[in-house]
Formats: structure tokens, sequence, C-alpha cells
């Protein structure tokens, strides 16, 4: 038996708040709906605050509609009665059961807390209607108090009158009666405690309350002709209540409050109006409330003893309230200065809520900048006039307040001046007589001319250091108390310390972006080290001639990624990064150095070496520099081969000299061409390499993006913009694994798939990315015909025919600007109308632009591999040979018409394929749901937080993993317990393959799933030869995923 502790609970009751155990509360109903108001969000409560909760239902609600109004309020409703977290019985059944009440609940709390929680949360009807009339079976007062229990009781308002409803009210902690549409509370301790003084007491309870803490007021109220409460008169008071707001019993007894506090019949709280009302009826109320009058914050409970009189009790809690607006202030300015590093919006954002928060109609911040000024970096409310006189202050040359307080030299000694270094003052006209007429002249006092009347300058302060002020003005006099100065003096130090860390990582940001850029973009290779001679960086380039990835490299010997030999000697060349280690110097090696990459092959390279220094001048790395000399030897041979062959056509040949001069000239364009291919080959060979290289990362870390996304998008609202962005970041996911496929199939790294897909759809999303990207000089056109355009292509090679099309018409623009037009229709080819082309129905794409035009002369080799009128850095000439090739795959044509000056069109046809010819794609379904148990095997932590968040969500149980060495023991421990495995290719120790051969000798007959990034040694094909039931490319969307579980286990349920 767990008995009550000091645990505050939730009611999930707004009136009543938190809650300690223990206590019981009654609720007077009239209708069902009533039941439901309080005890819907009562029962929430519980099941969130992991209590075991017991709804026995009334004779006014059954048991089944609490039950259905349970379900459409909470959204998992059926989990929480899946794990016997709450109870809904009829209440019928429970006072016709036998059995001590008391001693049931007492064994299903002990049952709750023996289940893990933290106690029980009930509700009862406490009447019942039995043949024998209206009972009252169980009010709870044999537990309650004792142990982890917390209650409601309910009660049929329509059956107590005003006796019975107190009887009922004296056993409970707090009582909920509705009144005129709104739920009102009942303090029934207080209540009563008062009524019983009231009794006791025949000197109106001088002996009780002249000794309280509280102050205590007794009024008679005063109505009007209409009966409606206008005044109250004061009768009695304690001493606390002279002591908490300052009057005085002698000046107070038998007046009237409208004369003694003059204007309280404005004030926001109506005291009048409150007491007034609980006088009247009788309600008795319990509320916090400023007094303007007072300039104090009172926590107040009234009720009344009999008709037209009432009785308070209150505590000054203004401490308590200026403390939690501190509170909530500091918190926020520190949540705002952590939010931002973007300077400007943070200073925007500080002056925005720092107005808020004092009123002040005109608030600036100044910053302390290099040159000994503070301009306004944020400012709000200040005249065009004022900001142009007051923005080029210096420290150096002008003398204000703004300068004292930048430099510190405030006197904190002086009214006008806090420890904190702040200045304020809430009446010019008294600032300026308490200062000296020495100081007026020798200050501007621009604000007070301005006709500021309140003024604050407020130190920004990072450590010891003022880096700037925060200046606030107004009009109005008393409009910067000294406690809301207290408060911004805070609120600067976090302003303080977010604005330099602003600024810092504004430079930090600026030197990556340049070092990026700079590394990312120079075309020779680089290769940085620390003092040890391991790998911190290697660019692009490096990583293509090395052969190492980034992520292989990082951390490696020098020695063991760069590689060179002498190429005439064959010996291992110098260790170049340890010399510039040891001599701290530049070293250069130029001649006969060979780079041996990690596949064993050699490159002629020309390399140099420089120290990395820090601050204190030591040598703290080395950056390597080096490029493949492969093209400059390779030109240099092939000019020596001329050399020599020229030479001995000379000596041979010198009649035929102007006949050898005409072949030399063609046979050195032909070595030119030859040489510009052979060029593009290997760049293509490169990219190819590349692809391969980051695809299985790239894939990893969309599977990682597309996975968490999916998962917040169903833990969202479904109409909320927090769901509209993150499916933006899905379909940008999406997009990012279609282009690493669209990578890998133009290197030959993965096959094209040819399936139905509307043309027009390719069309508009290229649109998009055009409108982007191409100038705003050329105008873009479109006129797409979508009812029926069904063809049979890859989508991502239609839209690179489009995007390859579609830059060349820009290019052809690109001086003068003009018109690209891009259109689709459908169209009928006769026999022999283009060349080669059957007759039939076509899809006719046509990209015209209104550009210089092609050449006559050259318009028949367009299509060419190489061939491109662009210069060298301009183009590769292959844009048009893919355009051309892909559209052949498809079995369609292209055609083009040009007129030099006039412009250029591209018509492409693809044979269109019928709507009932096409693959019936079923409408998307529900994504199935699973309860097996499933072994999820990925070297990436976020991987696998991803895959069992994403299939624990639908049902399933998963186990997860990184360690492929832990999964087989796993699986050799109890070879039974798992379902289905899904293991990732790439790990480390054994590879998914290996693995799955060695959990199939345990247990043949297990399913498993193979999952990659990219991987050239594994096919569909292959692994299912194995006994792998599925081979799935990463990233995977968690329909793609749950949907080849289910395949699989469908599957091996009918073997």
């Amino acid at each position: 038996m767990q008995t009550i502790y000091s645990d505050i609970r939730k009611s999930g009751i707004s009136l009543i708040g938190d809650l300690p155990w223990g206590v019981r509360i009654c609720q007077f109903y009239q209708t069902e709906q009533d039941l439901l108001d309080i005890l819907i969000p009562y029962f929430i409560a519980g099941l969130e605050n992991n209590e075991s909760c017991l709804w026995i239902a009334s004779d006014s609600l059954a048991a089944e509609d609490a039950r259905k109004a349970m379900k459409k309020a909470v959204p998992h409703f059926q989990k929480y009665v899946r794990k016997k977290q709450i109870e809904i019985i009829s209440g019928s059944l429970w006072s016709a059961g036998d059995g001590d009440p008391g001693r049931i609940v007492i064994s299903k709390l002990d049952r709750a807390i023996s289940a893990g929680f933290d106690g029980l949360r009930l509700a009862a009807n406490a009447v019942s209607e039995t043949e024998a009339g209206k009972t009252f079976p169980w009010d709870g007062t044999d537990i309650f108090g004792e142990h982890n229990v917390i209650g409601i009781f309910t009660y049929p308002r329509d059956e107590f009158n005003a006796i019975g409803l107190m009887e009922v009210v004296k056993k409970h902690r707090y009582a909920l009666v509705r009144d005129g549409g709104n739920w009102e509370i009942i303090k029934s301790s207080e209540a009563w405690i008062v009524k019983d003084a009231l009794k006791r007491s025949e000197e109106k309870f001088h002996s009780l309350f002249s000794n309280m803490l509280e102050g205590f007021a007794y009024y008679r109220v005063v109505l009007d002709a209409k009966g409606r409460p206008r005044d109250y008169v004061f009768l009695e008071i304690n001493e606390s209540f002279e002591r908490l707001t300052g009057l005085k019993s002698d000046k107070i007894i038998g007046r009237r409050v409208t004369a003694v506090l003059p204007g309280i019949e404005e004030d926001s709280i109506d005291w009048i109006g409150r007491y007034g009302e609980v006088a009247m009826t009788g309600r008795p109320v319990q509320f916090e409330g400023y007094s303007q009058a007072l300039r104090k914050w009172y926590s107040v409970s009234a009720f009344s003893p009999h008709k037209g009189y009432i009785a308070v009790t209150f505590t000054d809690i203004s401490e308590r309230k200026h403390a939690e607006t501190e509170l909530r202030v500091s918190r926020r300015f520190l949540e705002i200065a952590n939010r931002h590093s973007d300077l400007s919006s943070l200073l925007q954002e500080f002056v925005k809520e720092m107005k808020g928060l004092t009123g002040c109609a005109a608030i600036g911040i100044r910053l302390l900048d290099e040159n000994g000024n503070i301009p306004y970096r944020a400012y709000d409310g200040f005249s065009r006039q004022f900001h142009e006189s007051e923005n080029p202050l210096s420290i150096r040359t002008d003398r204000c307040m703004c300068i004292n307080v930048i430099k510190g030299t405030g006197d904190p000694g002086r009214p006008f001046y806090t420890k904190g270094g702040s200045f304020y003052t809430n009446e010019s006209a008294g600032f300026l007589a308490a200062v000296t007429e020495k100081e007026k002249r020798g200050t501007r006092n621009v604000c007070f001319r301005m006709g500021y009347r309140s003024v604050a300058l407020v130190p920004i302060r990072a450590g010891a250091q003022i880096i700037g002020l925060v200046h606030l003005a107004d009009p109005e006099e008393n409009m910067i108390p000294r406690k809301t100065i207290e408060l911004l003096e805070k609120a600067a130090s976090a302003l303080g310390v977010g604005a330099l860390r602003a600024l810092a990582e504004e430079e930090l940001r600026s030197q990556r972006e340049w070092f990026h850029v700079t590394l990312t973009s120079i075309g020779d290779a680089v290769i940085a080290t620390d003092a040890s001679g391991r790998i911190t960086f290697l660019n692009p380039v490096a990583v293509s001639l090395t052969g190492w990835t980034g992520a292989e490299a990082l951390g490696q010997p020098i020695g063991k990624v760069f590689r060179i030999i002498n190429e005439v000697s064959r010996e291992p060349g110098e260790d170049i990064v340890d010399r510039v280690l040891k001599e701290g110097s530049v070293i250069n090696l130029t001649n006969n150095t060979a780079l041996i990459t990690r596949e064993g092959t050699e490159i002629p390279i020309e390399d140099s070496a420089a120290p990395i220094k820090d601050s204190d001048d030591n040598v703290s790395g080395v950056v390597l520099v080096f490029h493949d000399g492969t093209e400059k030897r390779r030109a240099q041979q092939v000019l020596q081969r001329s050399r020599d062959e020229m030479e001995m056509r000379v000596e041979e040949r010198t009649r035929e000299l102007g006949e050898a001069y005409d072949n030399l000239v063609k046979e050195t364009s032909e070595r030119k061409r030859v040489e510009a291919q052979l060029r593009q080959v290997q760049k293509m060979e490169a990219l190819g390499t590349l692809t391969g290289g980051i695809a299985h990362d790239f894939n990893n870390i969309l599977a990682a993006i597309i996975g968490f996304a999916e998962m917040v998008v169903e833990d969202l609202p479904q109409d909320g913009q927090e769901v509209r962005r993150l499916k933006n970041v899905l379909k940008a996911a999406l997009r990012g694994r279609d282009l690493i496929r669209q990578m890998l199939t133009f290197s030959r790294k993965t096959e094209i798939e040819k399936k139905p897909l509307k043309l027009s759809a390719i069309m508009k999303e290229t649109l998009k990315l055009l409108r982007a990207s191409i100038p705003t000089t050329i105008r873009i056109e479109d006129r797409i015909q979508d009812e029926s355009d069904l063809i049979l292509a890859d989508p991502t090679q239609i839209q690179q025919v489009l995007m390859n099309l579609s830059t060349n018409a820009a290019y052809a623009m690109r001086d003068k600007g003009g018109m690209l037009s891009l259109e689709l229709n459908e169209c009928r080819l006769a026999e022999g109308e283009i060349p080669e082309a059957p007759s039939g129905r076509y899809m006719r794409l046509a990209v015209r632009d209104t550009g210089v035009g092609i050449q006559p002369d050259v318009i028949d080799k367009i299509f060419d591999p190489f061939f491109t009128t662009k210069q060298r850095e301009e183009g590769t000439g292959l844009g048009l040979s893919v355009v051309h090739g892909i559209v052949h795959q498809c079995e369609g044509h292209i055609t083009v018409e040009s007129e030099p000056e006039k412009g250029t069109t591209f018509n492409v046809y693809f044979p269109k394929i019928m709507e009932e010819s096409a693959e019936n794609v079923p409408a998307e379904e529900a994504i199935p749901r699973g309860r097996e148990r499933i072994l999820f095997i990925d070297d990436e932590e976020m991987l696998v937080e991803m895959g069992q968040g994403l299939l624990e969500k639908v049902g399933y149980e998963v186990v997860t993993t990184t360690s492929s060495i832990e999964a087989l023991s796993l699986i050799r421990d109890d070879p039974s317990q798992f379902d289905l495995v899904i293991t990732d290719q790439t790990m480390p120790d054994i590879t998914g393959i290996s693995l799955a051969r060695e959990i199939l000798v345990v247990r043949p007959d297990i399913p498993i799933i193979l999952c990659t990034g990219h991987s050239e040694s594994v096919s569909s094909e292959k692994v299912k030869e194995m006994g792998i039931r599925e081979f799935l490319m990463k990233p995977l969307t968690k329909r793609e995923l749950v949907g080849a579980i289910g395949r699989v286990l469908d599957a091996n349920s009918e073997t």
C-alpha cells in the first residue's frame, strides 16, 4: 500500500488548478453535459499524469455514453484502455455490487500502484436510483486523505435544498456549481471556518482576526434604486488590513469606499460589482486583483454571512506578482537572446518586447562600434527628426546622458542613477531642477527639448564590458518605475550576451563561407593535416584524385592517403608533410612525382606544402596542394612527337612542304578534337566515381530527413501551418532522392525504369525550376494540354530533356532577352512525315526561343557528342546528344527548325499510350498495421531511431541495434524471437549480405529485407538468390517500408 505523499497533481479543471493527493471534490449537475464539462478534462489530466482512472457512471450519463465522449475527446483512447489505465463502469452495477466500496477502491489502488501508475483518479455518482428510492451508496469519506486517491462525487442539483447542499459541501475540499451558465467554485473549508467563527464571536471576531496575518474587512453593500450594488461601507477591519493597505481604522470605519478611495469604481477589477454579487447571491469568490488606488496586488477570499453584508480576507501578493513578472520577463528575454543568431532580428525583437513590457512610446537600442560611435541599431517610435539628430553620437566628442551611461560614469548616489548604472527620470522638470546649471550646459538634453517627460537609459553589458544601451522615452510622466528599470537591466544583460554571440556567429559564418567557397571551388586538390600529420580536411578534387572519401580519410595519417613515388627510381617519394612540420617552411615538389590512388593507379602530380601556424607562430598543421599533371605531360609528349615527325618530314620531303604543312594542320586539329573528347570522357568517369561515392551517405541523410519528417507530420494537427511546412520538407527530400537516382542513372550506376507518366505534370514541375533559374529578361510562356498525355518514360530523364532544351534556349537569348515558349499537344504523324517515325498518335513537346538561331552549316551536327558552339568554359557539347539519346530510348523522335537571328524550335515526339494500356494504379490506401516483432539493424544511430519510431507507430514491436555482431548474437540466442529482420548492407564488421547468410544458417525460414543507399556489387537478383526476400534502395518513405514488410510477411504466412 502506498500512502499519501507530497505530490501535486493537475486537476484538469481550470477553476481548481493543481491538487494534492487525498482531495475530494463534489459537483452539482443538472444535465448530462454538466457532467461531461467537468469529468472529460478531469480524466484527460489523469491519463496524462500517469494515473489509473475509474469512472463510475451515473444514472444520468450511461457508461457507454461516457466511453463515447472520452473516445471523441482523447485521440488515442483505446491505447489507454489496452493499458488498463482507464475503466468506465455502470453506476447501477457499482451500487449493486457486494462488498465495501472503500475496500474495493483501495484494492484497485493497490493494483494501479503495482502496474506502475502514480495513484487512482475516481469519479462516482453519490446518489443512486433503486427500487427502494434514492440512496447514498458511498462518498469516499473512509479513504480520502490517507491514500494516493483524488475523487469527484457528483450530485443531482435538483435533489438538494440549501441545507442539504451545505451538508454535502462540508465533506469536500471544493464544490462545483453552475450558475447562470458559468461554473463557480466553493471552497467549503474557508466558508465554514468563517461561519463558525462568526457564530462563536459576539464581538465580530476580534480575538481571531486582530491576530491574523491576513487582512480582514467586514462591509455593508449599498444598493441603488434598481437594487444594483454601487458602493460599500467599511464596518470592521483588523490590524493586518491597516498594515497591508495603509488605511487606518479611524479614517475609514463608517465611510463609503468611493470616498476613501476615489476612482475605485473605474478600477478594472470591479471591486464594488464583485463584492456586491457575493453579498446579494451568497456565493463566495476567490480571486487575485490589482488595486489601482493602492498600487498593490491582493489575493482575496470573500463570502457573505448574511444578505447585504460581506466578509473579506486577503493577503498582499505584490512581491510575488513582481517576482513572477520578473521571472517571466527574464525567461522571455533569455529565450529571445538564445533563439536568434542574426543580430538585426535579435535587436528588432528586443525592441518590440521592451515596448510591450513598458508601454513607452519610443524605444531604441544603441551599440558601440569600433570607432566610438553609438548609432541606433534598432528603434521604434522616435521621429525621423530625432533619429537624424541623435543617431551619430560619439563617446569621443559628445556629452550627454547616453555617453555617461555607455562610459559607466554615472553616480549611483544621485536619485536618477541606479546601482546598475542606469539613468532614469519620470519627471523631466524635477530632474532639471535637481542638476546644476553647469551640468545643464554640459549636456545636450535633446530628449527633454523634444517633449519627453519619462526617459531611461539602461546599459547593455556583456560581462564587465558595456557594449551599448537601451533608450526609453515617453511624453507622459511616471511611465518607467524603478522596478521596471530593474527588469530592463536584467533584460539588457541577456541582450548583451545575445548580441555578442550574434556578432561572433556572423563573423564565423562569413569566415566559414569564404573558406568553403574557396576550397571547394579551387581547381587544385587540397588536403590539410594537424600537427601529428593526420588528415583534417579534403576538398572534392582531392577526393577525386586519391580515391578516398572525406569520411574515410579524416583522421588517417597523410602517408596512407597521399602515397607518392618517384616515377624514375620507383622509390617512395619524400614525406613532404613531415618535412614541413619539421622545417616550418613552404616546400615544392614538381619533378617525377606520381600519386598512387586508393585503387593503385598512378597519377603524375605537381605538389607543394605550406605550414599552418597558430597565433604563437607554432606549426599546428600542414596544407598540401597538388594537381593532376597527366594532361600537361600528355600534351608535352604529343608535342614532342609532333616535332619529331615534322622534322622527319622536312628532311625527307622538302619538295612536298606545302602538302606536308596542310596535313600537319589537319592532324593537329584532329588531335585537339580527340584530346578535348578524352578530357570530357575523363570528366564523365570522374562524375560517375563521385556520384557512386556520395550516393550512400547522401541517401542515409535523406532517409533520416524523410523518416523523422513523416513521424512529426503524423503527430501534428493536419490543418496546421507546421504540417504544411514539413510536407514541403518531405517534398524537397524526395526531390533530393530523385536527383541522386538521376545522377546514378546518368553515370550508369543504376538502370532506367520506364513507366506511364503524365507529360504535362513533369512540364509544370520543371517550369517552377526554370522560372527560378532563368534571367528575368527572358519571359516564359506555356501552352500545355493535359487532358490525356500519357507516355512511357523515366520522369527524371524527361525532366533532363526539358531542362537541357530550355537552358540552351535561354543561352541563345542571353544578350537581348526574349520569349521562351513551351508547348504540349497531341498530334497524329502520317507515314514518312518524319523519317523513321511510324504513323500514329504522339504527344508533341515544342521548345521555342526568339534567340540568335543556328547557322545552316552546323545544324546537322548539333546532336553529335561533344559538338558545341559555346566557348570552352561555357559548355561540354553533351546536352543535345543526351537529349537525342533519351528521346530515342523512349522510341520518340526530335526535329529542329531554326533561322539565324529569329530563333529556334525543337519538336520532340513521344509515342502516346492509351489510358487503358497504362498500369492501373490503385488509390492510395491507408498504411497497413502489424503486430509482429522486427529486428532493425543499421550502423547510423539516426536511422535506427527513425526506423523504430516509424514501425512502432504502425503497431510493430521493434528491437534495434547498430551492431551487426550484436544482431547475429540476438538471433543465435533465440532464433524464434523475431518474425522479420531488416538490415542495412553497408555495416562495419559484417556486411548486410554476410549477416543475412549467417542468420539463414541459424533459421532458414526467417524473412529478411536488405536495404542500401548505394552498392554496385549488390543487385536485387543476387540477394533474392541468397534467400533474402526484399532488396530496397534508401531513402524510403514510411509507405514504401511498411509496404515491403507487409509483402514479405504475407508471403511468409502463405508458405
